[in-house]
């Protein structure tokens, strides 16, 4: 047994149908903000419709939080700017729920998902909802706390180099044991201790790719919190730095 599985107190409350359909909901959510600017207007405007019948007919629309429902139920074009720009970054918080549900490989940290790959695999559109409600898996408890404390520790890392702050070798404050549960190798995380950002150690990574990384792990660490901690909502979980 790894020092993580030890950590881990009591089983999680959240069941893989109730993941499935969170993340169903929430790839309906990105793929509308993701279109709101899109210059076909007639052909955005259609797959919005689309997108919001399936919800409908699958009975997923009730599962919709109020500020998702906001943004779904938003004509094209009319949508808030900050609804939108927060659905679109909900797309890295989806991802760790497509690897939750054993659909994808964690996610690299320093690197977007793409959006339109993301809401296919977890099920986006998907003719037989029902069965793939039913037939869906967690991974471990013990995999996702792994996967809350190293997108915290992460996060923490990011916010700190974008004040200014990093304090000693990253190294010092992630388990070995997260890694090993996460499919992680450490050569592809650390160099000399220090945390990698896009192949470079996050003291010299440029201001502009620490920025995203901290819009990428405040959506991750918010998905994380919700999958462990119990948090009624998804969209109002406050990721905690």
């Amino acid at each position: 047994m790894t020092d993580i599985e030890d950590d881990v107190f009591r089983a999680i409350p959240l069941s893989a149908g109730t993941v499935r359909k969170r993340s169903l909901v929430l790839a309906a959510v990105v793929s509308r903000a993701g279109v709101e600017g899109d210059p076909d207007r007639t052909e955005a405007r259609s797959y919005c419709e689309e997108v919001r019948a399936w919800l409908h007919s699958n009975h997923l629309d009730g599962e919709l939080e109020p500020r998702e429902e906001a943004i779904m139920r938003a004509p094209l074009g009319t949508l808030d700017r900050e609804l939108a720009v927060r659905g679109a970054w909900a797309v890295e918080g989806l991802a760790v729920l497509a690897w939750a549900l054993g659909d994808t490989e964690f996610p690299p940290h320093d690197t977007t998902v793409d959006p339109y790959d993301t809401c296919n695999v977890v099920g986006l559109l998907a003719e037989s909802v029902r069965k793939l409600v039913q037939e869906s898996r967690l991974r471990s408890p013990a995999e996702l706390q792994a996967a809350r404390e190293l997108n915290y520790a992460l996060h923490v890392e990011y916010v700190a180099r974008l004040r200014g702050r990093l304090s000693g070798k990253f190294s010092r404050r992630v388990c070995l044991d997260w890694l090993t549960l996460l499919g992680l190798r450490e050569e592809t995380l650390l160099v000399d201790g220090e945390l990698l950002c896009c192949a470079s150690p996050i003291s010299s990574a440029p201001i502009s790719a620490i920025k995203d990384c901290v819009s990428i792990l405040t959506e991750r660490q918010r998905a994380s919190i919700w999958l462990v901690e119990e948090e009624p909502t998804l969209w109002d979980t406050i990721p905690d730095v």
